[in-house]
């Protein structure tokens, strides 16, 4: 390699070419005429020791250089200036500059070392012999003379050439880093050593292919990698780290994202991505999302979104989902991950043990164990619950929530189900504060109140607090049992009616007033049946020295017994001292009493009697006995049991239908339509769903309508629309 440095300590002839062996033209042509302006431009190819592929490196535009200050002066006119230059000639500076189309050179100069540029020189006609407008033929560095040109003085000029360089308006311009005056790593240029790579930066380092790291320490060795930051470290394969200290301590596969000071620190595992100051820190495993400051921190499993500050963290499974401030916190255990958890709302789903829950609302769903499948929406709802399949819609309804099966809709509904010490199960609480405190227990209204096993308490304020038992018959003393808690509809206080209650059949089933008055209306049949006596004139027997004889003083007034005064028109009393004073009432028995108009009295006050053997009443104003109102009261049970069974399967049919609703699969990549169906059972009732939905183009909205439907017959529909970031 034949090679000129710009002095007459490495270029003795000072040549405008630079000849490569067996190349005839190399370089910029020049004119002798331009040595009036004091300049010789020569093409510079390579610095000894560099080799052809280092030379051919550099750019282009650094290829012309040019030396100033040449001593022309001796024994050579005009003339011999345009051909050659005189022998010991100096070169004290050295420049480089940009060549424009035409071969010229705008040179910036700067002064060369004196070792570099005194030499003598033995002949120069011939290095200088080129014609204006064709390239002069370069004469061998060996062709120098005064000394040897050893490698020592050759890289002193190239120092002192690259120096000009660096002083040079064609060198890199805004683009500055500052070590603090202590050199660091890189600063050599030779951080980036993976092909293709870029290092920017005080010891930044890029040994990936590909790779690309900017900022202090920062480091990106794997292939395709993005380091962007103080101490950034990516990792795996396609893997992005921008902010300071992202990624610091991972070991990730490939393809995780960390965005954010101290972002995805310890992460181990692909396609994790973690956005926010310290989020998605000591994560291990796959496609794991984390956005929002601190969030997503700590999580073992894969496919768990953590969306808002400090959301998701300490989770131990897969496919779980938090949307909220701190929601979903403490979501498994090590040993005991759990499965498709969703916490929508700040504070929401933290503390769950268990598997397929959902929590929407401000505080819900929190401290869940013992059981899955439990649906909280509300704030502060369905929050310490141990059991599953429970049900909470409403604000605080559902807390404390002990057994399976439970369902509690209403605000405070349902927030005593299975506080005592035994679970409860298969509870039912509808209505603000409702309560059903125990297994079985049907609760419907504002503060009703079911607090026995299969006790019902229909309407507000109504209270069930009787248990089932063994009881005795207040009218004939005989006892019996109930099986179930009793049903009510009022409370102490508070008594409501019965209305449209069809008539009793059986002998447990209640009466309706038409029952109950067609057995007053037989009653009073038979008694008028009864012949007459005294031929309308009171009679009566007894001893004769207490007999009172009886005033019937009334019209059409009847009276019969000692003592028995039947004053009220058309009123009748029978019995020692009887009295009927109102108008057509009876009284029957010894010292009975009939004071009200229309009455019947069989006794007084403080001497009641019971009527026995009374025919079972057949018209709407007859009497009933025992057994008729046991059958209407029995009847009225069943009926109210089908009602409660028909309403609970038709409550069930809507629970399985909005579970169907909840298993539809929604599309999830941007740009993506998708169309599905889901089936679910719940107590015996089947509820089936289809749905579609579809993801923005950009990914920012999701929007997603069903139908569904239930074995019971009744459908419903839903759209919504999120807006996601």
């Amino acid at each position: 390699m034949e090679i000129c440095l710009l002095t007459t300590h490495c270029c003795p002839a000072l040549s405008t070419t630079v000849k490569r062996k067996k190349s005839n033209t190399n370089g910029a042509v020049l004119s002798g005429r331009s040595w009036r302006a004091r300049q010789i431009s020569i093409a510079w190819h390579a610095l000894d020791g560099m080799g052809d592929s280092a030379a051919r490196a550099l750019p282009d535009r650094l290829r012309c250089a040019s030396v100033n200050g040449l001593n022309q002066g001796g024994g050579h006119g005009p003339r011999r200036r345009q051909s050659g230059v005189r022998r010991g000639a100096r070169a004290r500076h050295a420049g480089f500059g940009i060549a424009d189309v035409s071969g010229s050179c705008r040179v910036a100069t700067t002064e060369l070392p004196n070792r570099c540029w005194r030499v003598r020189m033995k002949s120069v006609s011939r290095a200088a012999q080129g014609r204006a407008g064709r390239p002069a033929v370069g004469v061998p560095v060996s062709s120098a003379t005064g000394g040897k040109v050893g490698p020592m003085r050759v890289a002193a000029c190239a120092l002192a050439i690259t120096a000009a360089i660096a002083a040079s308006p064609a060198h890199a311009q805004y683009y500055s880093v500052n070590d603090g005056g202590t050199p660091g790593g890189n600063s050599t240029n030779n951080g980036a050593t993976g092909a293709g790579s870029l290092a920017a930066g005080t010891d930044a380092t890029s040994t990936g292919l590909a790779a690309t790291a900017v900022g202090s320490k920062a480091q990106a060795s794997g292939d395709y990698t993005i380091a962007i930051g103080e101490q950034a470290l990516a990792t795996g394969e396609n893997s992005v780290s921008i902010g300071r200290g992202a990624g610091t301590l991972s070991h990730a596969s490939r393809d995780n994202v960390a965005v954010g000071t101290m972002a995805g620190n310890t992460m181990q595992g692909e396609g994790n991505a973690a956005v926010g100051t310290g989020a998605g820190a000591i994560v291990q495993g796959n496609h794991n999302t984390a956005t929002g400051n601190t969030s997503g921190v700590s999580v073992t499993g894969s496919y768990n979104s953590a969306f808002g500050h400090s959301a998701g963290i300490a989770v131990y499974g897969d496919s779980n989902t938090a949307i909220g401030t701190s929601a979903g916190i403490g979501v498994g255990r090590i040993g005991a991950p759990v499965l498709n958890n969703a916490a929508f709302g700040a504070l929401a789903g933290n503390g769950v043990l268990t598997s397929t829950n959902v929590a929407i609302g401000y505080v819900s769903g929190n401290a869940v164990s013992g059981g899955d499948n439990n649906v909280s929406i509300g704030t502060y709802s369905g929050t310490a619950v141990a059991g599953g399949n429970n049900v909470s819609i409403g604000s605080r309804a559902g807390l404390y929530a002990t057994g399976n099966n439970n369902i509690a809709i209403g605000m405070d509904a349902g927030s005593s189900i299975g506080s005592s010490a035994a679970p409860v199960n298969d509870a039912i609480a509808f209505g603000n504060a409702a309560q059903a405190t125990q297994s079985t227990g049907v609760a419907l209204g504002y503060q009703s109140s079911a607090t026995t096993v299969g006790g019902v308490a229909l309407g507000a304020g109504s209270v069930a607090d009787r248990a089932a038992g063994a009881y005795v018959d207040p009218v004939s003393g005989n006892g019996f049992t109930t099986t179930a808690g009793a049903v009510s509809v009022g409370a102490a206080g508070g008594a409501r009616q019965v209305i449209n209650v069809a008539p009793g059949v059986q002998i447990t089933d209640a009466v309706n007033l038409g029952q109950l008055q067609s057995a007053v209306s037989t009653l009073n049949q038979t008694i008028n049946g009864l012949p007459p006596g005294g031929g309308g004139r009171t009679w009566a027997t007894g001893n004769p020295t207490t007999y009172t004889a009886p005033s019937a003083s009334g019209r059409n007034a009847t009276a019969t017994g000692s003592g028995a005064v039947a004053s009220g028109d058309a009123s009748t009393a029978i019995g020692d001292h009887a009295y009927a004073s109102g108008a057509n009432s009876v009284a029957v028995g010894a010292n009975s009493v009939a004071s009200a108009p229309n009455t019947l009295s069989v006794g007084s006050v403080g001497n009641e009697r019971g009527i026995s053997n009374v025919a079972p009443g057949v018209n709407g104003t007859d009497a009933v006995n025992l057994n008729q109102l046991n059958n209407a009261a029995a009847q009225s049970n069943r009926y109210t049991d089908q009602q409660i069974k028909g309403l609970k399967r038709y409550v069930d049919g809507g629970v399985a239908a909005t579970m169907a609703v909840a298993g539809l699969p929604q599309a999830t990549e941007p740009g993506k339509n998708m169309v599905s169906m889901a089936g679910s059972t719940w107590q015996g009732q089947q509820g089936m769903a289809i749905g579609i939905s579809r993801v923005s183009e950009r990914g920012r909205w999701i929007y997603k309508g069903s139908l569904a439907t239930s074995t019971r017959g009744h459908g419903g529909a839903v759209i919504g629309a999120g807006y996601q970031w």
